[in-house]
């Protein structure tokens, strides 16, 4: 059963390699940034030659024609902005951070996994626990509610289910009747948020 049907355009396989290449490109940057910014520029050096030489990376994010590579690249993004907000405390980093892991969501669904990060990160890092990055984080799920809601709305109005990172196998929402189900995806994933971010509230307040 296709969830829709929309007509596809020819795309050399050399044009698509070269845009999965950018992205590699992009993920290298990423992560040499984030270790020279935090742990100094060696450690940074460090990082770039390990995204560029293994050979699992490599697969992904220089030779094959996949998604996973720009994902590993967005997330990059996502965590140096996320981590550069909660040292600087400066907005437009959690914006960056934000417009990356709404990125990384239009790249793969599966992205919906780094949302819960900067709540953790909030919760068990103390130093974190500012009134400026609690706006910040509300800077940063903006462009990412505002993606996932559209996408979301889009899907459900085509094929009538939503699907949350399960590769079609098991609807999250098939009707609005199944919101109100305990079996569904989305309510396990909200009842272990409030279960972890329980935990981080008294891991931090124990430390």
């Amino acid at each position: 059963e296709k969830l829709y049907d929309v007509p596809r355009r020819a795309l050399s396989e050399q044009a698509a390699l070269l845009i999965i290449k950018l992205f590699g490109l992009i993920a290298i940057a990423a992560y040499y940034a984030i270790g020279e910014c935090f742990f100094g520029r060696l450690v940074g050096f460090i990082a770039g030659i390990l995204i560029a030489t293994s050979s699992y990376l490599t697969f992904y994010l220089f030779g094959a024609i996949m998604l996973d590579g720009p994902q590993a690249a967005m997330f990059g993004c996502f965590l140096f902005f996320l981590l550069s907000g909660f040292q600087t405390g400066k907005l437009k980093h959690f914006l960056f951070s934000g417009l990356s892991l709404a990125a990384g969501f239009a790249i793969k669904e599966s992205a919906i996994i780094w949302a819960l990060l900067p709540i953790f990160s909030l919760l068990l890092v103390k130093q974190y626990g500012k009134k400026q990055s609690i706006k910040g984080l509300t800077v940063l799920y903006l462009p990412f509610s505002l993606v996932s809601g559209v996408w979301w709305l889009y899907v459900y109005r085509l094929s009538g289910t939503i699907d949350l990172i399960s590769s079609g196998r098991a609807p999250v929402l098939r009707n609005l009747s199944d919101l109100a189900s305990p079996a569904s995806s989305a309510i396990r994933l909200l009842l272990a948020v409030v279960v972890l971010a329980a935990v981080g509230v008294a891991v931090r307040t124990s430390i």
